[in-house]
């Protein structure tokens, strides 16, 4: 993937936490997709570790292996290292711990509700 150097640093700044993405996330299975020669632009692999509740779709669009991962999906930045001069690796671990967060949240908008229409 190619993204911009703002980009890149603001996924370095956050290291070891959780993304979770806010669109649809496509990810091309074929590594050479991923180089540019940009200055402005830096080439990222990201390597996706996936447990069992992961969602997302294997999709074959043209000649090309593709995957689809669900909106909202959580990953924990495992990791960052440059792999050349061309190219950044960074390690994803997919995780719900989004979910947890996200449902959490609710319960607790719920309550404060509960509490404000009772007084």
């Amino acid at each position: 993937m190619i993204i911009s150097r703002s980009e890149f640093n603001q996924i370095q700044e956050h290291n070891g936490k959780l993304i979770m993405m806010k669109e649809f996330l496509t990810a091309n299975i074929d590594r050479s997709s991923c180089y540019t020669s940009s200055t402005k632009q830096i080439s990222v692999l990201f390597e996706i570790e996936l447990n069992k509740n992961s969602i997302f779709a294997d999709l074959e669009l043209s000649d090309q292996e593709t995957i689809l991962f669900n909106l909202n999906s959580t990953f924990r930045i495992d990791n960052i290292q440059q792999q050349n001069d061309q190219l950044w690796i960074i390690k994803l671990i997919s995780v719900n711990d989004g979910q947890i967060i996200k449902q959490k949240y609710i319960d607790d908008t719920h309550r404060q509700f509960q509490l404000f229409l009772i007084n």
